[in-house]
């Protein structure tokens, strides 16, 4: 069960995140597969190091991760386009027919699963006399489960109870909007050149390049913050008061020429 809007991950910084905690998330168009291949890596320079580990366990960990995570994440998207609440990649009709037909395909088998589910209640107290009442779900045949998990790509972490309570909120969603479909009309282009100049001017240089690439207008409203200033530093070299001694000028034209020529061997 994935959404659409699955985002491109970078191996490297994957693994940089990964060293400073376990606790990961990575999601792009193959992330499966992108876990097990940069796990191998990892391993590999963990053998270089002499410091080897196998990864298995955190493999299959990060995928059940991963898989939750999308779950997760279909619903809000859906209930979404119905609710009117914007995120970062936008409600917008071809998006939203990528995702109907998941959500037409899900449904059936999720309904034809529910009818297998039998409800029971426990009772936890996990302070004294302060008692709560859990649902559960039990199948005497935990085979159509298992089989609607794997069809889906639902990890073992994400219980009947999860998935049955993310699917009545969400036909409530459209229930209540009266399945009219609430697509989004304004896009950040269509905000004034001011407003866009003064959202550049919080961004960082890397971030208004990226933004300034994605169109002509944003090049253009970009243009002025992504040139507006450069830090240049200047590596001294070791020879620096041998040169200066050498070459007669004196500590402030010597330090210009050396400026310039570290400048053309940049440019060239």
């Amino acid at each position: 069960m994935y959404s659409d809007d699955d985002l491109e991950g970078d191996p490297k910084s994957f693994l940089k995140s990964w060293k400073r905690d376990d606790s990961f998330l990575i999601v792009d168009g193959d992330a499966e597969e992108d876990i097990k291949r940069n796990f191998r890596s990892l391993e590999a320079a963990e053998k270089e190091e002499g410091n080897y580990s196998n990864s298995s366990e955190r493999i299959v960990e990060s995928i059940d991760l991963v898989r939750m995570y999308r779950v997760m994440r279909f619903f809000k998207i859906l209930q979404g386009f119905y609710e009117g609440n914007l995120d970062l990649t936008g409600r917008h009709p071809m998006r939203f027919e990528e995702l109907l037909p998941k959500w037409h395909s899900y449904l059936p088998d999720f309904l034809e699963l529910a009818i297998c589910a039998k409800r029971f209640t426990t009772i936890t107290e996990p302070l004294p006399g302060r008692r709560f009442k859990q649902k559960n779900y039990h199948f005497d045949d935990p085979e159509p489960l298992e089989k609607f998990k794997a069809a889906w790509k639902i990890p073992p972490c994400l219980d009947f109870g999860t998935l049955l309570d993310d699917t009545k909120h969400t036909l409530r969603t459209i229930a209540k909007a009266s399945g009219v479909v609430q697509f989004q009309k304004l896009c950040l282009v269509d905000c004034p050149s001011e407003v866009l100049d003064h959202i550049f001017s919080f961004a960082y240089l890397s971030d208004a390049r990226s933004l300034s690439a994605t169109c002509k207008q944003l090049r253009q409203i970009g243009f002025r913050h992504i040139l507006s200033f450069r830090t240049i530093i200047l590596k001294r070299e070791r020879s620096f008061v041998l040169d200066l001694e050498k070459s007669g000028l004196t500590p402030k034209d010597h330090i210009a020429t050396t400026a310039l020529a570290a400048r053309d061997k940049m440019l060239a």
